[in-house]
């Protein structure tokens, strides 16, 4: 867990307080609030990629073409019976292509539209991240939607790895610990740093292989 967290200094800040203060302490509520939709967002990312649609840029934020593409999704004509003013929707919408052509039947459109709907969610995640990144240092996410959202799923996965740290695994340690090694081993160095949890890590190694020589 601490190696990984070398390599985002700005999530070591966030664990630090889960660690000394509870994970529900106000002073990370902001950016607690923001890991339900981050979790959401990892878990679909999965079948929007397996999707391979490829999308017109920034079709993503036009409103009239969502619902056109929800249209083609249900069945129905994307653009209605009225063409007049649709020129630019429309060449838009011919650009939109799943496995390297354009979408056929419904089955496939909705494929098109949950892919869709994944890129606004990305962006309206964007928006709250960049709300609140002062308030913890937060990295600014990647322009590219894809990159970003193969990120966010990279650190909600670490997130997951460390609240299990924190929780069923601190209770462990806390409870085995003392009992074991009741002189030699610091539950603090244990839970504060890579270099205690390493060096915890060799001295149970020791005893183990003390005890191993002994029962041979």
């Amino acid at each position: 867990m601490f190696k990984d967290l070398e390599g985002e200094p700005w999530l070591l800040s966030i664990v630090e307080t889960w660690r000394d203060k509870g994970i529900d302490t106000d002073e990370v509520k902001l950016f607690n609030a923001l890991m339900p939709t981050m979790s959401d967002l990892a878990k679909r990312r999965q079948a929007v990629v397996s999707h391979a649609v490829t999308l017109p840029e920034g079709m993503h934020g036009r409103d009239d073409l969502f619902e056109a593409v929800n249209r083609a999704a249900d069945g129905s004509r994307p653009f209605g019976l009225v063409a007049i003013g649709k020129s630019e929707a429309r060449a838009l919408y011919q650009q939109i292509r799943i496995e390297g052509r354009g979408p056929h039947g419904a089955e496939e459109w909705s494929k098109v539209a949950e892919t869709i709907q994944w890129r606004r969610d990305m962006a309206a995640l964007a928006t709250r991240w960049k709300a609140i990144a002062v308030e913890y240092d937060l990295p600014s996410l990647d322009d590219d939607v894809d990159r970003a959202g193969r990120w966010i799923a990279s650190i909600i996965g670490l997130i997951g790895r460390i609240t299990k740290f924190l929780g069923d695994d601190r209770k462990l340690i806390e409870t085995v610990v003392p009992d074991l090694f009741p002189y030699g081993m610091s539950i603090a160095d244990i839970l504060g740093s890579r270099e205690g949890a390493e060096s915890a890590a060799e001295t149970i190694n020791i005893n183990l292989s003390k005890k191993r020589l002994s029962g041979s």
